[in-house]
């Protein structure tokens, strides 16, 4: 395309992912669930007619990988006119796990039958049913994680399916709060479409979907040139899930992820041959979640100040067996895959290009998400209340200085959610936030350190879920730098001696027992 206008398309560029920020910016002011208004845990993207993503903020890298394979599967089961909106939340049809909820529509901007463009929105619900609340579930299927939605129309020619919109808030044990997240979802949706709409209007067509086109081209030969500048060769490497969460034994395995990553000129084979096999529990991995992944990874090796690359080219390939762990087959259960073997997925790939590229690399950082779910019952409202959050951890030291102390890490980009909001919004007290000194590991460049987070329950039989990793396995050091410390949980009752916990697993606790979190700090890098 010789006759693309660079400025026009830096205009062009701006304004695709403007709209997404702005949808993004929908849930921060309205959105009631703290996990959406506090945390980001959401995700905006404008996809093509062939479901690529044209755009897309700095949201969630997890859900943003995996969003084409979630508008395809839409895309070929639903007629999708004027008017409609998709809803699915089905791991095995381009989700991540239940509680992650996905609208999409259609953009017809001219008189043509084929749509031009896709908007899609990917929401974290709180509780979506299943046997525990959250996403924190120490399951064995999916069917007990939460209901599954496959690919329906929540709206047909703009007319709402009452009974699909009932049948998610039946099971739901705050219907209220997930129906106005629903709303709120339902608007950013809206905006989205608004926006592409007026800029075709004020554009035309044409014009539109030439820079879009473009802009994939774009974004699609820089991250060729990326891949190229990695140097020809198999890079290998291995790491370790602490355990499944069902199997409590002590002699419970840890179970290996293994990569394998050859790279010739701009073409890429990530092979993940050898990783652990489906497992009991909930660390499974759909391949949308491992194509995230390394999705992710590259667009970290990308030159700085380069467009955000948006879908992985065909010059990019992922093996990973069927049955595997990292591409499980149904009806496993995979909300802790979503959650934590997604984050070492990402460590193993970094650890296995760190001798393609030990000017770039670091060391792991924490490689969890440090999970806590709270579910209990209000005497002031006499009513169930459900929290989530997620933790930072430390992040790994490397070759250009030391690592952050306290981050979200990788594969989730969302935030912390402060002290205030969460007390006030639920019977719970945090007695300590603090990082966790010395937790980094040493080395020339240290790692950041990890985090202490208490929490004080207020209600008595509320009931704590956890669900983390790096208990067992220290986030590691590159180039002579030590590990980092990993993480532990404690039980601490007001009547009784303190215990250590598992890193997933569950207790109740009465007024005024605490659980106190400590997540790992990062590796070191460099003696």
């Amino acid at each position: 395309m010789s006759n693309i206008d660079p400025i026009e398309l830096e205009i062009f560029t701006n304004i695709f992912t403007s709209i997404t920020e702005e949808m993004g910016s929908v849930f921060k002011k309205a959105a009631g669930s703290s996990n959406l208004q506090e945390s980001c845990d959401y995700s905006c993207a404008i996809l093509d007619k062939n479901c690529r993503i044209i755009a897309m903020d700095a949201h969630l890298p997890v859900h943003l990988g995996a969003m084409p394979l979630s508008a395809n599967e839409a895309v070929n089961s639903l007629n999708l006119q004027p008017g409609d909106v998709a809803l699915l939340n089905d791991p095995f049809s381009g989700g991540t796990h239940p509680q992650g909820m996905t609208m999409l529509s259609a953009l017809f901007p001219g008189d043509q039958k084929e749509p031009d463009y896709f908007v899609a929105v990917r929401a974290h619900y709180r509780d979506t049913g299943g046997l525990p609340p959250v996403s924190v579930p120490l399951n064995s299927e999916t069917f007990q994680e939460g209901v599954i939605v496959p690919p329906i129309k929540l709206y047909a020619g703009g007319n709402l399916n009452r009974t699909l919109l009932q049948m998610i808030l039946y099971n739901s044990r705050i219907p209220r709060k997930a129906e106005g997240d629903l709303a709120v979802q339902l608007e950013a949706l809206r905006l989205g479409e608004k926006r592409i709409s007026a800029l075709i209007k004020e554009n035309e067509a044409d014009m539109v979907g030439i820079y879009s086109s473009a802009l994939l081209n774009r974004a699609e030969n820089i991250l060729k040139k990326t891949v190229s500048s990695i140097p020809d060769g198999t890079y290998s490497a291995e790491d370790f899930m602490d355990d499944d969460g069902v199997d409590t034994s002590a002699k419970s395995k840890s179970l290996p992820i293994k990569v394998a990553i050859t790279v010739k000129g701009s073409d890429l084979t990530a092979d993940f041959s050898g990783s652990a096999p489906q497992t009991t529990g909930s660390l499974n991995t759909v391949i949308s979640v491992t194509t995230s992944a390394l999705h992710y990874v590259l667009n970290c090796l990308r030159p700085q100040g380069e467009y955000l690359n948006c879908s992985l080219p065909h010059s990019v390939k992922i093996i990973a067996p069927e049955g595997s762990s990292l591409n499980a087959s149904f009806p496993a259960a995979t909300a802790g895959g979503y959650l934590e073997t997604s984050q070492r997925i990402t460590d193993v790939i970094l650890k296995a290009l760190a001798s393609a590229l030990p000017g770039i690399i670091p060391a792991a950082s924490g490689g969890t998400n440090n999970t806590v779910a709270i579910i209990g019952i209000s005497s002031a409202t006499d009513s169930p209340f459900s929290y989530h959050e997620t933790i930072g951890s430390g992040i790994g030291g490397g070759p250009k200085g030391p690592g952050a102390s306290g981050q979200r890490i990788h594969m989730t980009n969302s935030r912390n959610t402060s002290i205030e909001i969460l007390e006030n919004a639920y019977p719970i007290r945090i007695g300590e936030y603090s990082f966790r000194k010395t937790s980094g590991g040493s080395g020339k460049n240290p790692g950041g350190n990890g985090i202490i987070r208490s929490y004080e329950a207020i209600e008595p039989d509320t009931q704590i879920r956890l669900l983390s990793e790096r208990r067992k396995h220290s986030p590691y050091g590159l180039k002579g730098g030590r590990v980092g410390k990993k993480g532990t949980e404690t039980l601490v009752p007001v009547k009784g001696a303190k215990r250590k916990l598992r890193g997933k697993d569950a207790v109740i606790l009465n007024s005024g027992d605490k659980v106190v979190v400590e997540t790992p700090g990062g590796g070191g890098w460099g003696k």
